[in-house]
């Protein structure tokens, strides 16, 4: 029953791709007529096959023969694929070659789009006449199962035409029910006060409808409608002796709805208000749906309402014919007076058709409700701090909802499925109708498999290993039974003559490289395997050549490859790989490899290609840029680097390094098409891009998979940059503007004046680390305080900055003129989540400005570096909760606070006396935790000045290059301090004699 249900579910979903590359071929080919029809025709033989496959899949039916049948069937589907692959192949190959140009449209869901480029290409495809012999050869395969499945379906009884279904029959995801404990709703007061009064006084306006009163409530779908009945209904107040709730949908067939509101009444009936045993009496007596008269039925329902106070809800109603609603209302009025109908629907024109006067009229949310709905779905009760990046993007989500809280739920159980950035971004860029869609990146889906398995616990993963998983061998040997022989291991040791039985079924095989030269001769019958994983290494007795020999006699009879891994390769890269068409994933190692044979560029169906421990300065052939569909290439990044053209590898999702010449192929251009990188870009030499316009052409702004990025120009050697240089460098720049999705940027050797807009605008909202390094003309630094999520701000070799001013702070000035004294707010928080700052080398820096009162400055502040800046002058900004303050300063500075906050902890690093000396204020030494010093000249003066008496809170005393002096003043710290922990280095590594017991002492070289 098992192997047939899934290789039934397996063969379906299989049919649907290949039917849908068939019509892709079939839609226009005007020239080749016959081809055409031809693929017509294996198109309707699949569509038939896979409706049949849907009904005996969903009528679990069990037949020997239909088993054998379907396995008949896989292996004709298979060999379609291969078909319709050739011709795909041939189309790449005209692409790669340069003949015809394929354009995609990207699209935020990364589905790629064919245009009229491709459809030209289309026509002018020849079929070679061993493609038309094999589609010939399937077609004529596929009239044969279609015939032999239509004698074993009348075998057992198969009605392979569609059954339709009831229309009267609603589907279960548009069933309502009434909740016992309703769900608070949010942000929906007004309604539930205005929707319980008009319950509570009833509707008299109209004469003729005293006996029960409408209530429409009329808003947009997943707006709230249901859940705002659900809560009056459940109100114990308001008391009724009868309640019924029906859903309605687009099914308004009186007898059904009557029969459910006699249902309904007697389960929610109100005991104790009135006698309602005739209701009992009804239930017990009639067999209500085997009464097919609609006007018997009415009178029942007239008899149970009658003289009762009756609250009825119809949810979700659509109809709109007058005379439907007359005869629904008929019963209805037997009720006694106060009865209220409540009627939930998405068309005004319903409740204007009914006759309603009071109408409670439902729009979207507040984004803020909205987001706090979400937020409770996705989030629930996780510690938001560390989430503060998926809480940008939740927003941003909450705000394309259009205030529904149906989609607000909804979305929220999507994105609580994954707590992972990149999957909430996923969410971000589609459409909402696509949410539940799959997304077409065979990455996303393969991520999203891993998941759903292993949160099923069908796959664990290994110990410290995060992307390594193992599957329970209970479950292992299940898969292996459900496989069928579909899948074969050649692992284990065997005697030369011992026979070896390889299943006809056998398309994915396992073989030791052992095995391989043993078995050679059985394995090159097997010529419709698809996937081949060779393992382990050779033992001592077998030849090298003896395994190239077989395998080269093996690839040649593989043709069907799609995955080949080699854990040896005995001398070089076979020639034999060239010949496998079909191939989309290569593994195999690359330190072997001294030369790549010209026919591996034509692999144009290769998707990823991982060498394993290749070498640094292996080269990679030169058309390798014509593989146009690869996704990875793992050597190293500098090999990657090398490809010209790489521009034309539109797929590829990794470029560590991008060195941009002056020669054709290395332009910065050709980054344009290539929107699918990720992870990591560093692009060298940028003083080679000459104009905004060429900076442009590398489209930095489309790369939104990209996470890290560094801009780098190198000037090697010139003494001075000329004005028109560094001005260029201001232009290509501005050109480089990234996507705002980027989470760190370094930017090194810009030699402009001026910073980028991009860079000053919040436009990387995103950004958690920024780094400048050597950016010599750079003379003011951006607003870096508004960038929300910014953890990590390193800037180095700035050296023509002599100030940081407000504008760094991100802070208006004119704004705090105004009002000095106003309270603190989110708004008012500069650098909200930096953790680290470090400045180093800037030689003009001599003032750190804009420290005004009104501001929070560095809240989560717990690293300051400062080094070599010597002619800082000033108070530094320190907050309360600093963890290490690193400063190193040669020339005396006086550059700490007075109000120092005293729960802080300090590093101080110093080689200089007058730093502790003259720039800390008397009081100040008392805050000191950790104190290194460099020198023997800096111990003996502090020792002179009693300095280490007021050191209180010392806790780590670390003296370097210090020799053996030792005087008695140490030998007592212990008594005046906290101090446990001595470090000490000398450059000869000797120790130092006589150290108080209390105090941990390591000598470090």
């Amino acid at each position: 029953m098992a192997p047939l249900q899934i290789a039934g579910w397996f063969v379906g979903t299989f049919i649907s791709k290949v039917a849908d590359l068939g019509i892709l071929y079939v839609k226009n080919q005007y020239e080749y007529r016959d081809v055409k029809g031809k693929l017509k025709q294996l198109e309707k033989n699949l569509r038939k096959i896979q409706a049949a496959l849907f009904e005996v899949d969903k009528r679990r039916i069990t037949n020997p023969g239909l088993e054998e049948w379907l396995w008949d069937l896989k292996d004709s589907v298979y060999a379609v694929e291969d078909v319709i692959d050739g011709f795909e192949y041939n189309l790449l190959e005209d692409i790669a070659k340069g003949k015809n140009q394929l354009f995609f449209e990207e699209k935020s869901k990364h589905r790629a789009k064919i245009k009229n480029k491709f459809i030209d290409t289309l026509k002018l495809l020849t079929f070679c006449k061993e493609d038309l012999n094999q589609l010939d050869c399937a077609i004529k395969k596929f009239t044969e199962l279609v015939d032999e499945l239509g004698k074993l379906l009348k075998v057992v009884e198969l009605n392979v035409a569609t059954n339709k279904k009831d229309d009267a029959e609603i589907p279960n995801w548009r069933r309502t029910i009434s909740p016992v404990k309703p769900r608070p709703l949010r942000g929906r007061d007004d309604e539930v006060a205005k929707l319980k009064m008009l319950l509570e006084i009833g509707n008299n306006s109209n004469p003729d409808s005293n006996s029960f009163s409408l209530v429409s409530i009329v808003g947009p779908g997943g707006i709230g409608k249901t859940e705002l009945a659900r809560l009056v209904y459940n109100v114990e107040r308001l008391q009724f002796d009868i309640k019924a709730w029906v859903c309605v949908c687009n099914n308004f067939d009186v007898r059904r709805l009557s029969l459910e509101i006699i249902e309904s009444a007697a389960i929610h009936r109100h005991v104790g208000l009135r006698s309602i045993n005739n209701l009992d009496e009804i239930l017990k007596l009639t067999d209500l749906h085997s009464i097919s008269n609609l006007d018997e039925i009415q009178k029942i329902l007239s008899e149970c309402l009658k003289g009762r106070r009756v609250l009825v809800v119809l949810d979700d109603v659509w109809e709109e014919s007058v005379a439907n609603w007359e005869n629904l209302c008929t019963a209805f009025r037997s009720g006694h007076k106060g009865s209220r109908i409540i009627v939930t629907t998405q068309l005004e024109s319903v409740a204007k058709m009914m006759g309603t006067k009071d109408i409670v009229n439902l729009d979207g949310l507040d984004d803020k409700i909205n987001w706090e709905i979400l937020k409770e779905c996705s989030l629930g009760d996780q510690n938001l701090t560390e989430h503060r990046r998926l809480e940008r993007i939740g927003w941003e989500i909450s705000q394309k909802l259009g205030g529904s809280p149906l989609a607000a739920v909804t979305v929220g159980r999507v994105l609580k499925y994954d707590l992972k950035e990149d999957h909430w971004r996923r969410i971000l860029h589609k459409k909402i109708c696509e949410i539940e869609e799959k997304e077409d990146r065979m990455e996303d889906i393969g991520q999203d498999l891993i998941n759903e398995l292993s949160s099923r616990s069908f796959f664990m993963n290994e110990k410290r290993k995060e992307d390594k998983f193992v599957i329970h061998a209970v479950l292992h040997e299940l898969a292996d039974c459900i496989s069928d022989g579909e899948y074969f291991r050649l692992d284990g040791e065997y005697e030369g003559n011992q026979p070896i039985r390889i299943p006809d079924k056998a398309r994915h095989i396992y073989v030791t490289a052992d095995n391989l030269v043993m078995f050679s001769k059985i394995l090159c019958k097997k010529e419709n395997v698809r996937s081949l994983v060779v393992a382990g290494d050779l033992s001592n007795g077998i030849p090298k050549s003896d395994f190239v020999d077989s395998l080269k006699e093996v690839l040649d009879s593989f043709k069907c490859l799609r995955l080949l891994i080699l854990s040896v390769l005995g001398s070089g890269l076979p020639k034999a790989i060239g010949g496998l068409k079909h191939l989309r994933y290569l593994e195999i190692p690359g330190d072997v490899i001294t030369e790549w044979p010209e026919s591996f560029c034509k692999l144009y169906h290769l998707q990823w290609v991982n060498l394993k421990m290749c070498s640094k300065n292996l080269s990679l052939p030169e058309k390798m840029n014509r593989l146009i569909r690869l996704r990875r290439l793992i050597p190293s990044p500098e090999a990657i680097s090398t490809i010209a053209g790489v521009g034309k590898l539109t797929s590829l999702q990794e470029l560590k390094k991008y060195h941009v010449q002056l020669k054709e192929g290395f332009e910065v251009g050709q980054l344009s098409a290539m929107n699918q990188l990720q992870g990591k870009l560093c692009i060298n030499n940028l003083q080679h891009v000459e104009s905004m316009e060429k900076a442009e052409q590398a489209m930095l702004h489309t790369k939104e998979h990209l996470s890290k990025l560094k801009l780098h120009w190198d000037y090697k050697g010139e003494e001075i940059i000329q004005h028109h240089k560094w001005e260029g460098a201001e232009k290509v720049i501005e050109g480089l503007k990234p996507h705002s999705n980027l989470r760190k940027l370094s930017i090194s050797g810009y030699k402009g004046c001026k910073s980028p807009t991009w860079i000053k605008n919040k436009f990387l909202s995103n950004l958690e680390h920024l780094k400048l390094c050597n950016c010599s003309s750079w003379k003011a630094l951006p607003p870096f305080g508004e960038l929300p999520l910014l953890k990590i701000l390193h800037i180095r070799s700035l050296s023509s900055i002599d100030k940081i001013d407000t504008m760094f702070f991100g802070i208006d000035r004119d704004k705090i003129c105004v009002n000095p004294q106003r309270e603190k707010k989110v708004n008012n928080v500069s650098f909200p989540s930096l953790e680290e700052l470090l400045f180093d080398d800037l030689e003009k820096w001599n003032a750190w400005d804009g420290l005004e009162n009104g501001f929070e400055l560095f809240p989560c502040l717990r690293k300051l570096l400062i080094w070599n800046c010597n002619n800082l002058r000033g108070p530094l900004p320190l907050p309360s909760f600093l963890r290490e303050l690193t400063i190193v300063l040669y020339p005396p500075s006086s550059i700490f606070p007075k109000d120092m906050p005293p729960t802080s902890m300090f590093k101080i690093y110093t080689d200089n006396i007058h730093l502790i000396r003259d720039c800390l204020e008397e009081r100040n030494p008392v805050l000191l935790c950790t104190l290194e010093i460099h020198g023997i000249f800096v111990l003996r003066a502090l020792i002179e000045k009693d300095w280490f008496f007021r050191l209180n809170s010392l806790k780590q005393l670390v003296l370097l290059n210090c020799g053996t002096y030792n005087p008695p003043e140490l030998q007592n710290i212990s008594k005046r301090c906290t101090c446990r922990r001595l470090r000490r280095q000398t450059s000869r590594g000797q120790r130092w004699p006589k150290v108080p017991s209390r105090m941990m002492h390591r000598a470090r070289c």
